[in-house]
């Protein structure tokens, strides 16, 4: 008989505190550095929001302080996982993307030094290729599966199997924020200094954040955005689909109305972003998440 296994994201898949502790999943903790000129100040990535408000983050960023972030650390794996380990329980871990973090290559070191001291026992850990709500949606069907009696391999396969099936449709406000923290490092020679361009941002094939299309105007970046469901979306009428915006609710409403209106989806749930992409992207960003067609597309 198999054992239990218990699902662990981090900081990036956005999953509230409530989800987390109804479903039973556990995170792994990134950090981010508050820096000032006299030192850095380093706090965690709290999906809890316990430290401090979504709205706050983005105040920070709105003033002009830089905030870089930090991978998942030797020492929060080996808590993390090895507590449930301790257990009895196996551990499946669904990763911030390869192409974004550090973190799942990091992960695969501490497994194999973990499976040494726990013999017997199983930790499978999966590159998302996603950050944000499509790494959390793969966590939300990865339960969904445990529950249906699905064993740690068979969750894990099917997740490899799929991931590019999780789609992300997301814009950001301005520029200005990923410019700094280097995600896109080709968007400037992409929009240049247009004032106003708005770039459309996929998880790629390789797990990159990456620019696909540019728009003139807010409004037409969120039009766009119900364009890049319908091409994409597959059964949408079986489907929740979510909207992840950094204190940008009145537009994070306004997309949630469009897409019940055009799409008409099972439902559709709005989250605050958290903050470990909220700090790359920028107060304003909005991110759409659901399944569909396979993501072909490899940026360069």
């Amino acid at each position: 008989m198999s054992r239990e296994f218990v699902i662990v994201v981090d900081s990036c898949s956005d999953l509230s505190k409530e989800l987390r502790e109804q479903l039973g999943i556990k995170y792994v903790k990134m950090g981010l550095v508050k820096k000032f000129k006299d030192g850095d100040v380093e706090i965690p990535a709290s999906l809890d929001w316990d430290l401090y408000t979504n709205k706050e983050l983005n105040d920070w960023l709105r003033d002009g302080l830089q905030i870089k972030t930090t991978q998942v650390t030797n020492q929060e794996y080996q808590t993390v996982f090895g507590e449930i380990l301790e257990s009895g329980k196996d551990v499946l871990y669904i990763a911030c993307s390869s192409a974004l973090s550090g973190s799942f290559n990091f992960s695969l070191i501490v497994r194999d030094e973990l499976l040494e001291k726990y013999p017997g026992s199983k930790i499978v850990c999966v590159d998302s290729l996603n950050s944000c709500y499509g790494q959390g949606l793969m966590a939300l069907d990865a339960n969904n599966m445990k529950e249906e009696g699905k064993t740690i391999e068979e969750v894990g396969a099917y997740l490899e199997e799929n991931k590019l099936c999780y789609h992300q449709v997301a814009t950001v406000e301005t520029l200005e924020y990923l410019r700094k923290a280097g995600r896109v490092k080709a968007v400037s020679a992409f929009f240049g200094n247009i004032i106003g361009v708005k770039p459309m941002i996929i998880s790629d094939a390789k797990g990159q954040n990456y620019a696909v299309k540019k728009v003139k105007g807010r409004k037409n970046s969120i039009l766009e955005i119900i364009n890049m469901i319908k091409e994409n979306i597959i059964n949408a009428e079986e489907q929740i689909i979510h909207v992840v915006h950094a204190d940008a609710v009145e537009d994070a409403e306004y997309v949630k109305d469009l897409i019940i209106r055009e799409i008409n989806p099972k439902g559709v749930e709005l989250h605050l972003m958290g903050p470990i992409i909220g700090v790359s992207t920028g107060p304003g960003t909005l991110g759409i998440y659901f399944k569909g067609k396979k993501v072909t597309v490899e940026g360069n």
